[in-house]
């Protein structure tokens, strides 16, 4: 775990398919098979993503060993060994079993079903007055382990020219700032309604324009200002706009420099899409002409020299480690379990 967590934080380019391959070459993941020591190293990944706020070199690493995990769970665990519920002993069992039916073993027909059964279970969970299965942010941890259903909502809104469903909408607003409540989360549900709006528009101009790209996803005047948060989800939904709308490739380069105006930017961008073309090669889409945007995209910006890094993924609204300490020691600890 010292040595990921070494190569996390490197200089390295290509790291996230570094990390890839040491997990599928390590016993890591086969280890981890056994509920005891898969929980002590969800307990290291949770206290590192405390330490650096939420780092997206984190999320990207829970997101590949759980990958890889599941996979070497179906291979030593076909006559369920363990009960699910001794891996995630504090989780609802429904929103567990709802989260295992990963994208790639689901048609593609029936992704849009899959993520609004999702989006409604982690939804009931979240609100209930009661806790019966922990707090947002436990509940978050739980999901951002299966973090390619988030990234498949957007892809599908982008991709959609249907009114985008409520279920998507709340499901990408809590992953992005798990601790907003409800009134925070629906304004923030709001803003991306209007931005997919004025996206879907654009599709149906002959030829797209970066500046008008760029400006669909501006704040308004009138609008209420945006979170932190907010503004990273709306990036995200852009950068899948360009990597999948008919003539995103002519303007993409143009887009991303007038978006990426601070090093943080340009990082949070190379980690999108480093962690894009990673998920794409796990769930094997074919979108050859997306694919081939993406890694000119990523070679442009890593070419421009690797930016700063700040440490901290800008989106998930993380609270400090000493909070998170503190609530968990009053309330049910979702995600931890013993060691």
């Amino acid at each position: 775990m010292l040595h990921l967590f070494e190569m996390l934080f490197s200089e390295e380019r290509n790291v996230l398919r570094r990390i890839r391959w040491f997990m599928k070459d390590s016993l890591l993941p086969e280890a981890a098979c056994h509920p005891a020591i898969f929980r002590m190293i969800d307990e290291m990944f949770r206290s590192v993503l405390l330490e650096t706020d939420g780092a997206s070199e984190v999320l990207a690493a829970i997101q590949i060993f759980t990958w890889c995990f599941v996979e070497a769970l179906e291979r030593e665990n076909k006559q369920l060994k363990f009960a699910l519920r001794t891996y995630f002993p504090y989780a609802s069992p429904s929103l567990v079993m709802a989260l295992l039916q990963y994208p790639k073993d689901t048609p593609q027909a029936l992704w849009l079903q899959s993520l609004q059964h999702v989006s409604e279970l982690l939804r009931e969970i979240v609100e209930d007055p009661h806790g019966s299965y922990g707090g947002p942010f436990e509940n978050w941890f739980l999901f951002i382990h299966f973090g390619g259903w988030a990234d498949i909502a957007a892809e599908q809104l982008v991709m959609s020219e249907a009114e985008p469903p409520e279920a998507l909408l709340w499901l990408l607003a809590f992953n992005s700032s798990p601790h907003d409540g409800s009134q925070q989360r629906a304004q923030t549900m709001v803003e991306v309604k209007a931005v997919l709006s004025r996206l879907v528009k654009l599709l149906s101009s002959p030829i797209l324009s970066a500046s008008e790209v760029q400006a669909a996803a501006q704040e308004r005047s009138d609008e209420v200002p945006r979170q932190p948060a907010c503004g990273q989800l709306i990036r995200h939904l852009l950068l899948n706009f360009l990597l999948w709308a008919p003539g995103g490739r002519l303007i993409a380069q143009e887009v991303i420099t007038l978006m990426a105006q601070t090093d943080a930017i340009t990082h949070e961008v190379i980690s999108f899409l480093d962690l894009t073309l990673c998920r794409w090669d796990h769930l094997s889409v074919e979108a050859p002409e997306s694919r081939k945007l993406a890694r000119e995209l990523l070679t442009a910006l890593r070419g421009q020299g690797q930016p700063r890094r700040g440490g901290c993924h800008a989106g998930t609204g993380l609270p400090s480690r000493e909070t998170e300490e503190r609530a968990s020691s009053c309330g049910h600890r979702a995600a931890r379990g013993p060691l």
